[in-house]
């Protein structure tokens, strides 16, 4: 794992579905194949995965690499989440 949004002992940031964007700035070179992957925390023991997906740096061909939400594992097959769902992973030169 190269990065996460939550140390070991610490409780997550909460995250509401009114907001309109969520930002994680990883500052971190990426190659190669990247899974990206969002669990819900429950409690510090009770856990689930929300989506995942996988993809190859060389498809960056932009700043900006869009997954919309049949391009996602777990929102693709989840009627709760809107149709127009999308995650942009965005992206700086090297």
């Amino acid at each position: 794992m190269l990065f996460s949004s939550v140390q070991p002992g610490e409780i997550p940031n909460k995250i509401y579905g009114s907001d309109l964007s969520i930002s994680f700035p990883i500052d971190i070179d990426l190659e190669g194949d990247i899974l990206v992957w969002a669990r819900h925390y429950k409690s510090q023991k009770e856990r689930f995965s929300l989506f995942r997906f996988v993809f190859h740096t060389s498809f960056v061909n932009d700043t900006i690499l869009r997954f919309e939400k049949e391009q996602i594992d777990g929102v693709n097959i989840n009627d709760e989440v809107e149709d127009d769902f999308f995650i942009d992973m965005i992206f700086s030169p090297l």
